[in-house]
């Protein structure tokens, strides 16, 4: 998640960043920056699997509100082990998602419909927490550049948390309901409880198929 200690504006990275929106909510209107997203090749030695980043502050009045960071993955003619093979060369955390993704859904299944998009990390500044910041731009964003998604996951952990050993404790247990609260109510996400993950990955989809047929 992107974190700005003081929320200005000027200490934001800007170049290759363009202003590409202008969003009206109940605090007024917000500009979202990044710089313009595109699909690369991931490891064709293997097989070619194209990513897209989405990396996105959300500014309101000169400072930093919110912060968005979204992966597209197009899976078109890969196969389960194709995804998990290319994530393991990418990374730990795309390894986990693979799998999680894998032990609950085909691939082939995925990839006939659309795109995956992880919602890997959102942050908001404390002041527009609570607000409709954050659910409006994130919704904005995935139809601007994810129409196409056919399935949106996230593992949901709290940002505080990260980097804890120790994940049991009554503290993180409490935060993590609530997060998992916030996004069931806000974006209709459910648990998909797979297998082979210490996170629980959650996950929205319009497609039936998806939703009635995982493993």
């Amino acid at each position: 998640m992107t974190f700005c200690p003081n929320n200005q504006l000027d200490d934001l990275p800007t170049r290759g960043v363009t202003i590409i929106g202008t969003l009206n909510t109940v605090l007024g209107d917000l500009s979202v920056r990044c710089k313009p997203p595109r699909f690369r090749v991931q490891n064709a030695e293997i097989s070619p699997m194209r990513t897209m980043e989405i990396n996105a502050e959300i500014i309101h009045s000169d400072e930093l509100a919110a912060s968005i960071h979204l992966r597209q993955y197009d899976l078109t003619r890969l196969d389960d082990e194709d995804f998990v093979e290319i994530a393991d060369s990418l990374c730990d955390y795309e390894y986990r998602l693979a799998q999680a993704i894998t032990d609950t859904w085909f691939v082939e299944d995925i990839a006939e419909l659309g795109t995956l998009v992880d919602i890997t990390r959102i942050w908001a500044a404390p002041a527009y927490r609570g607000t409709d910041v954050m659910k409006t731009s994130l919704t904005w964003l995935l139809e601007r550049f994810c129409a196409n998604r056919a399935l949106t996951v996230t593992f949901q952990f709290p940002l505080q948390y990260e980097g804890n050993g120790n994940r049991n404790t009554a503290a993180i247990r409490a935060a993590v309901t609530k997060l998992r609260t916030y996004y069931a109510n806000t974006y209709g996400m459910k648990p998909a409880y797979a297998a082979g993950s210490d996170l629980t990955l959650f996950y929205t989809t319009s497609h039936d198929h998806l939703a009635l047929f995982a493993r």
